[in-house]
């Protein structure tokens, strides 16, 4: 018997780590969707009736005040899921999930995710490993907005992005990165022009172009190698104790 292969979906960390006979039975029910700069995956509240696995986007979630103001939580590229609220038992969400880049991702099915969470074993320890990643970022995001510049913060913001979608150029307004880091977009224009005259991006025309990633991470600040360390060190931990199924699959660098 034969089984379609969704082979761009694989570009997802978590679905690329399954092996090939449990990816094969996902992959029927994986459908392309593509995400717009923006778009509100779910509210606060809400069923969630799918999973998404991101391919070349990113999302974030996003805590908002009764005055409408905004601050982003944690941020999910091709290492995560859309949907962390099902593999903790819960059908519903906490936090607002926005599309930060515009770009690719993959649905399934709440029920059809939750089902198989149950029956592959290496998709429970992925989703989960992905769940403990979210919250490293989430206690790591209370220290960087007390203690650190706007330009270290959009430094991070940039790059955490253009390694999450695998691209160096990002869909993206200085409104929306503004409204995430909780700051004017005044703010995010000058520290983009800073980074610019550096000559370490480019920016226009609602899009930004990653052109010197060594230059940013020497003006990022320490949370930036600490949660990306830490996202490492978790993946790498579950990849040992999956590889007797299957090793890990090889492909781009992730965040």
């Amino acid at each position: 018997m034969t089984y379609p292969i969704v082979d761009s979906a694989r570009q997802n960390r978590i679905l690329a780590a399954i092996p090939l006979s449990h990816y094969a039975r996902l992959s029927e029910h994986l459908k392309p969707v593509t995400l717009t700069a923006g778009q509100v995956i779910c509210e606060p509240g809400e069923s969630l009736n799918f999973v998404y696995f991101h391919t070349t986007c990113t999302t974030s979630l996003v805590s908002q005040t009764a005055e409408g103001e905004s601050s982003e939580l944690a941020m999910t590229g091709r290492d995560g899921l859309v949907g962390v609220s099902l593999v903790l038992g819960s059908h519903t969400v906490n936090h607002r999930v926005v599309v930060q880049c515009a770009g690719l991702a993959y649905r399934m099915p709440a029920a059809i995710f939750q089902s198989e969470l149950v029956r592959c074993r290496e998709l429970q320890q992925l989703a989960l490993c992905h769940v403990q990643a979210l919250i490293t970022q989430m206690s790591q995001s209370i220290v960087c907005i007390g203690h650190h510049s706007v330009r270290e913060r959009l430094c991070y913001w940039l790059l955490f992005n253009q390694a999450a979608v695998g691209n160096d150029h990002l869909k993206v307004t200085h409104e929306t990165i503004a409204n995430m880091l909780g700051v004017r977009r005044e703010s995010i224009t000058q520290a983009l022009g800073k980074l610019q005259s550096a000559g370490w991006v480019s920016s226009g025309r609602g899009q930004i172009q990653v052109l010197d990633r060594e230059g940013l991470r020497e003006a990022v600040c320490e949370c930036f190698s600490l949660v990306y360390d830490e996202t490492e060190r978790l993946y790498a931990r579950v990849t040992l104790s999956t590889q007797t199924s299957s090793p890990m699959s090889e492909g781009p660098d992730h965040f």
